[in-house]
């Protein structure tokens, strides 16, 4: 840091060329060490960001002819993260300006709060400091404002686009995702209507129509908020060589922790599959038993509850179709509110679900025998127009209540896929056309436990649930689920 002289006070004039000041922007700089680095912590908007931060990635210096000489110290850009990072930042924005609304008495539109309703239902929005190298410390301009005596202090900072080029080192899918945001708000604004390729448009709609007078003074507020109220906390390392960039990459990359399922089971409010199970199926009373961190793994020690993490994959892929439930949004998770609720109860009116050993008594108590349910219940009453059949959903629903399916382990048929094409065919005529297998009998899919006369399906629930299904289908005369090439699932 000595190239700095921070033991020396100067004004900006004698930093800074007078024939460079376009190309100059003053920040104030919180100074420190992290771990003994001098660092400045720099509050700036997500414009100034983007104006003054590079990305040394090895697509963008194979690329970009201004980068070509810099060293590698990033990864390359994932366009999917960048683009969720993106919606994220958009909640941000709407949830802060409708707060803002509220703030100052001015009424929120109706149609501001049904596109709320297909973003979020979040209650809160933040992002964590971006980490940067300024590579290039020449002409870097610092006035000391306020020191503390301790090494420390509040500085203004003199950044230089062309010389002092801040290059991310954590934070590079947040910058994306701010560009990405910033073209959708300019596109929507200019067309005065969303498009079918944005960012986000909603269920309604109509490319032909074009937004209200307080619908566009609304995403014009947000925009506003985007360009000029949002700021982000960046904390800037000085000078780091090469090495010690990419090993500060390294570290904040490798010493991240997923934050574990039950603990986001408990704190996030802002998924629309979470907040179904904790609000409806808990606190309302539909599920008979409290849901546990852990798995019920141990037949004979079987208390009839389940997991929290297979009751959300279940209800999810209920509504989603698959247990990723990332694009789940409140207008689609509440408008199937009462469908999920009844298929609930249609598996609770199951003998011997929810009941101690309950494992033992039935075959549906085994969560992949559930996502096998829950997955043509999904295509039958949300499905594409090839498999979507309403009429055999309510005939599905109406045989789980009614028992018509034998859930029990007596059934034979729970048994198929532990047998070769000719007993099936020799014991369920028709199912070896309905039934997509890849090949017989694989140790994978499970087994029958001759002693327990019990079916154990295996672990790998993405190859079997589909076949559960097939199965169902068999059972109450429904067509084949169709698939592009027959005997992949």
């Amino acid at each position: 840091m000595n190239n700095l002289n921070f033991s020396e006070s100067k004004s900006i004039d004698e930093l800074v060329d007078s024939n460079q000041q376009s190309d100059q922007r003053q920040f104030k700089a919180l100074f420190g060490y992290n771990l003994g680095s001098p660092t400045f912590k720099v509050s700036m908007s997500i414009g100034d960001f983007i104006d003054f931060s590079d990305v040394a990635n090895p697509k963008n210096i194979e690329k970009i002819d201004d980068l070509k000489d810099e060293h590698v110290a990033q990864r390359n850009l994932d366009p999917n993260h960048a683009t969720g990072l993106a919606l994220y930042v958009l909640k941000g924005l709407v949830i802060s300006r409708v707060h803002r609304m509220k703030q100052q008495n001015i009424e929120v539109p109706q149609e501001v709060y049904k596109i709320i309703d297909q973003i979020t239902e979040a209650p809160f929005c933040a992002l964590q400091p971006v980490v940067v190298n300024i590579r290039n410390t020449k002409g870097l301009g610092t006035q000391e404002l306020q020191a503390d005596g301790n090494g420390t202090g509040y500085y203004n900072l003199t950044l230089s686009k062309k010389n002092n080029r801040m290059f991310i080192v954590d934070g590079q899918h947040r910058s994306a995702g701010f560009e990405r945001i910033l073209v959708f708000l300019n596109d929507i604004i200019r067309r005065g209507n969303y498009s079918k390729g944005g960012l986000f448009k909603p269920i309604d709609f109509d490319q032909h129509s074009h937004f209200s007078e307080k619908m566009l003074q609304f995403w014009t507020d947000v925009r506003q908020i985007a360009i000029m109220d949002s700021t982000l906390c960046v904390e800037c390392h000085i000078g780091l060589e090469e090495e010690k960039e990419q090993q500060l990459f390294f570290d904040l990359n490798r010493f991240g922790k997923t934050v574990s399922k039950s603990l986001s089971y408990r704190m996030d409010h802002a998924d629309s599959i979470n907040n179904f199970v904790r609000n409806v199926l808990i606190d309302e009373n539909i599920l008979p038993f409290e849901p546990t961190d852990m798995d019920q793994n141990h037949w004979d020690r079987d208390t009839g509850t389940m997991s929290r993490k297979d009751v959300n994959n279940i209800t999810s892929i209920m509504a989603l179709g698959t247990t990723n439930s990332k694009k789940a949004v409140p207008y689609d998770i509440n408008r199937k509110k009462q469908y999920m609720i009844n298929l609930w109860r249609a598996f609770i009116s199951v003998p011997g679900f929810a009941k101690p050993l309950a494992k033992k008594q039935t075959v549906l108590a085994q969560p992949v025998v559930m996502k096998g349910v829950a997955a043509l219940s999904y295509s039958l009453n949300w499905g594409h127009s090839k498999i979507k059949n309403e009429k055999h959903y309510e005939t599905l629903l109406d045989a789980i209540k009614s028992q018509k399916i034998d859930f029990s382990h007596d059934n034979k048929l729970w048994r198929c896929l532990f047998m070769t094409a000719e007993e099936r065919d020799s014991l369920f005529p028709g199912l070896n056309d309905i039934l997509v297998l890849t090949s017989d009998y694989l140790p994978d899919y499970g087994l029958y436990d001759e002693k327990n006369k019990v079916v154990r399906f295996g672990s790998r629930h993405s190859d079997i649930f589909p076949k559960v299904g097939d199965m169902l289908r068999w059972t109450l005369g429904f067509p084949p689920r169709p698939t592009k090439v027959r005997g992949k699932l």
